[in-house]
């Protein structure tokens, strides 16, 4: 075999390689840059361990809220109790009516 019939062969693989590095280096080219950004976001005090916290934070709080039928019947028994003291102040009306009555009358007696 003379070396004249290899080096077209030997050309055409040394392209191929080329041109699969040249690829391979523009498709892998941001790949640092992306983990730099990933890891900033990501990372132990990044946006996303952050952003964990705080939703933490608020779950824990939201435990401790009713529900809403629970402020239904709470909103259902302070309804209840205005016209339950509604009625106790008729009643306490009527007291200070009689009582302010008893007042005069005794008080025009002791003259």
């Amino acid at each position: 075999m003379d070396l004249n019939e290899v080096m077209p062969w030997l050309g055409a693989i040394a392209l191929i390689v080329s041109l699969v590095n040249s690829f391979h280096s523009f498709f892998t080219s941001g790949t640092k840059e992306n983990a730099k950004r990933l890891e900033a976001i990501d990372g132990p005090d990044g946006k996303v361990t952050k952003l964990e916290s705080r939703v933490q934070a608020v779950e824990n709080e939201l435990k401790h809220l009713p529900d809403v039928q629970t402020v239904n019947d709470i909103k259902l028994a302070i309804a209840e109790l205005r016209g339950t003291m509604g009625q106790q102040a008729e009643v306490m009306n009527g007291v200070a009516r009689t009582v302010h009555r008893l007042e005069n009358y005794l008080l025009e007696k002791g003259k």
